[in-house]
């Protein structure tokens, strides 16, 4: 049963990804109302589910701790908050990119180590 509502280390990178995405849409386009439901609901889920306590406090205490003085301090506070999801982004990312990285490796020496070897087929057509 738990093992149902565990989430596996790609698909919480994947959600990362598509909040991200949905933030920058809603902040491009000054939607206050849809940045506050995501940073309240979701950003907040999604940094408890990975044990990002500062996160998850960070996003929680946007609204409960006190009013914004003007719709340009909240802005500045969600691009704050957005760059720090984005930096949170770029530690999922950096064990795969070396491992894609040594994939490449591998299969480029692969590919030339094949290229050096006499070819098997030949030109000619058999009808």
């Amino acid at each position: 049963m738990l093992h149902c509502n565990m989430k596996t280390p790609l698909e919480l990178q994947l959600r990362l990804d598509d909040l991200l995405a949905e933030l920058q849409h809603a902040r491009r386009n000054e939607e206050l109302g849809r940045l506050a439901l995501l940073i309240y609901c979701e950003v907040r889920c999604w940094a408890r589910q990975t044990n990002e306590a500062d996160l998850a406090a960070d996003a929680g205490a946007m609204f409960t701790e006190q009013p914004h003085v003007s719709r340009e301090v909240f802005l500045t506070r969600v691009d704050q908050l957005i760059a720090k999801l984005e930096a949170v982004s770029q530690r999922y990312y950096a064990p795969l990119a070396g491992r894609v990285a040594g994939n490449s490796m591998k299969m480029l020496l692969t590919s030339m180590s094949t290229m050096s070897a006499k070819p098997q087929w030949s030109l000619e057509r058999s009808f």
